[in-house]
């Protein structure tokens, strides 16, 4: 028959140890990421770029970064003269906005109302008759942003964790064509004078070992089976 002063013994030597070599088990440091893709018209409308939220079953969660992987500027668009008078189109950016969705709370900033110069056949100083429309071609897409990453304070990162990581980021992004024309009044369509963004959202999380797991289980099992001893 074992005494309670034994069981104590037992007791205390057996969770020092099972504690001990948990302790020393060593985490597994993961890394996840995910990337969408959207394309815009230079109408300076807002579209939505979404990216998949953590899985926060998964394990707890190290650190967030956004980023921006490319934002693209290509296509063309139209220029029309409207009054009987020649028009000259001088020069062609895009002035992007990226930026999350009013609606969340993502700790993320901003980054747009930049404008970027794109090079157009025909070229800049182009004389547009009176009354009639041309159309201008960018000659090789733009990569106007690229790599631009930022890194989210960890008192944002329940917004970007659920468990199941099927919920969704909202972020916006926006091409406004900053096109110079003098000469009058003048016709500018640019539907097809696009802005291709790739985004990416990358997840760095912890998870223990299965040793781990297996030996604060046991250790829970010990713990049972001893107080069931000492009630009988």
């Amino acid at each position: 028959m074992t005494t309670r002063p034994q069981r104590n013994t037992f007791l205390a030597f057996f969770f020092t140890a099972v504690f001990f070599v948990a302790g020393s088990a060593k985490a597994q440091q993961i890394t996840l990421s995910y990337t969408n893709t959207a394309t815009v018209s230079g109408l300076n409308i807002f579209t939505n770029l979404s990216l998949t939220k953590f899985d926060s079953n998964l394990g707890l969660l190290d650190s967030v970064t956004v980023t921006i992987v490319s934002a693209t500027l290509g296509g063309s668009f139209m220029i029309g003269a409207e009054g009987a008078i020649d028009q000259t189109y001088n020069s062609a950016a895009g002035r992007i906005t990226i930026r999350q969705d009013p609606t969340n709370s993502l700790g993320y900033t901003t980054i747009g109302e930049t404008s970027f110069d794109v090079t157009t056949t025909p070229a800049p100083g182009f004389v547009i008759q009176e009354f009639t429309t041309n159309t201008f071609t960018v000659d090789t897409p733009l990569l106007a942003l690229s790599n631009s990453a930022q890194s989210i304070n960890s008192s944002f990162f329940a917004n970007y964790a659920q468990p199941g990581g099927g919920g969704q980021l909202a972020f916006q992004i926006k091409n406004r064509p900053d096109i110079n024309i003098t000469g009058g009044n003048f016709y500018l369509n640019a539907e097809n004078f696009t802005l291709e963004t790739k985004m990416a959202v990358t997840y760095t999380y912890t998870v223990p070992e299965p040793s781990t797991w297996a030996l604060l289980a046991l250790a829970g099992m010990g713990g049972v089976a001893a107080l069931m001893r000492r009630r009988a």
